[in-house]
């Protein structure tokens, strides 16, 4: 998702961006990640939006949070990541 942050009158000023990745990992990057910081819940409803809709992707499962806005789900070996230029 982009935001263009012109007004409208002459060029355009600097644009905003989101981007969500979904990832399936192995055993080892599981671990990796499993000894990062966590952080308390917050909300997935947008990675739901674009996951496929198959138990091989099903993100109900319990959850590691990370303070960098990253979720592990070990079950299913799925990171999902969020970067952008608003949070």
């Amino acid at each position: 998702v982009y935001w263009d942050n012109g007004s409208g009158f002459g060029a355009p000023g600097p644009s905003d961006w989101t981007m969500r990745f979904a990832f399936k990992l192995d055993k080892a990057a599981i671990e990796k990640w499993k000894k990062s910081e966590e952080s308390r819940p917050f909300s997935i409803d947008n990675w739901i939006q674009f996951l496929p809709k198959n138990k091989k992707w099903s993100v109900y499962y319990p959850k590691k949070y990370f303070s960098n806005g990253n979720v592990l789900i070990e079950e299913n070996g799925i990171l999902l990541i969020h970067e952008s230029t608003n949070s």
